[in-house]
């Protein structure tokens, strides 16, 4: 506490996870260089675990158990280190804030946030897969206000929730991901509920889907059932995403709202049989609205849908900006 970590060559500090807890809060980082703390493979231990506001972090693979919350503070920024580097948590995510710079969860090679923390001047970038993903266990809750999460997904997707879960999102970014942006649910091996709010987010140019709701189904005896999904978009973009901008199933509440959905290669929202989305008051690319893949009404030059997604009314020209 209370100490000033000045004109470092490389790292102002360099620890394990169980190294994380000493470093509170009143220390001051005065370098331009050198103020990167960094943090190798390993558990958090403390309840309360923060990644503090205009601290630069170089993470390994970190886990967080049920009983820890994770904070991650407006400002802070999270580089994942390499291919297989993470965080894991089982417990709760509260990370950033509206009132605030962004929280930026990115590449060790994004030299654009944080500075050139692996020192290599320009002669590295960052690209999709950089690291693996945010992964959220068991029952967790998460909530994200004004983050950035981007050059990661390498395995699954950037923000990964296989199981029960709450996760909103509002005013974030979920882009750049080697896979999909956001993968909640399972297709096998349990019944779980997965909920998700989006508002005033952009989910774009991910290399598979903007948004994955898979639940396991079992139709036959012994031991019948389903999971289920619940999706809550409103205000936001889903675009340029190189599967479908959303792909759902299992689901009997799933609205879209005042959103402009374009540019996904396969479908804007691919809903299965067993999922009905009401999807009105969006822009599809084009005033002429979306194409019905099933039955071609509306037969509009915009994203593709299933049939089974409510469409009309639509908005003929955009609600943001274009990206």
């Amino acid at each position: 506490v209370n100490n000033s970590f000045e004109n470092n060559v490389e790292y102002a500090y360099d620890a394990d996870a169980y190294g994380f807890t000493l470093l509170a809060e009143n220390n001051f980082f005065t370098s331009t260089v050198g103020n990167t703390i960094s943090l190798a493979n390993g558990t958090l231990t403390d309840v309360d675990s923060t990644f503090y506001t205009n601290r630069t972090y170089k993470l390994g693979t970190i886990t967080a158990p049920p009983t820890v919350t994770v904070v991650i503070e407006p400002g802070a920024v999270l580089k994942f280190a390499t291919v297989s580097s993470g965080l894991v948590v089982q417990g709760e995510l509260i990370a950033g804030n509206q009132s605030a710079a962004p929280a930026i969860l990115t590449s060790w090679l994004d030299d654009s946030v944080g500075g050139d923390s692996n020192y290599d001047q320009s002669d590295t970038i960052p690209g999709p897969g950089d690291w693996k993903n945010i992964e959220l266990g068991d029952g967790v809750n998460a909530t994200f206000e004004n983050v950035i999460l981007r050059y990661g997904g390498r395995s699954k997707a950037i923000l990964y929730a296989p199981k029960n879960s709450q996760v909103s999102l509002d005013s974030c970014i979920v882009s750049n991901s080697n896979t999909s942006g956001i993968v909640m649910n399972s297709p096998s091996g349990g019944f779980y509920t997965a909920n998700l709010i989006v508002n005033a987010s952009t989910i774009a140019d991910n290399k598979a889907n903007g948004i994955l709701m898979d639940a396991y189904e079992k139709t036959s005896e012994p031991g019948a059932g389903a999971g289920e999904n619940n999706l809550t978009i409103s205000d936001s973009i889903i675009a340029n995403n190189d599967t479908n901008g959303i792909k759902i199933d299992l689901t009997s509440s799933a609205t879209v709202s005042s959103s402009d959905i374009y540019g996904n290669f396969t479908r804007g929202i691919d809903a299965s049989d067993s999922a009905h989305v009401i999807a009105t008051g969006n822009w599809w690319g084009d005033a002429s609205g979306p194409y019905d893949v099933d039955d071609n009404d509306p037969n509009g030059d915009g994203d593709r849908v299933t049939n089974n997604v409510r469409v009309d009314p639509w908005a003929i020209t955009p609600l943001h900006s274009l990206l």
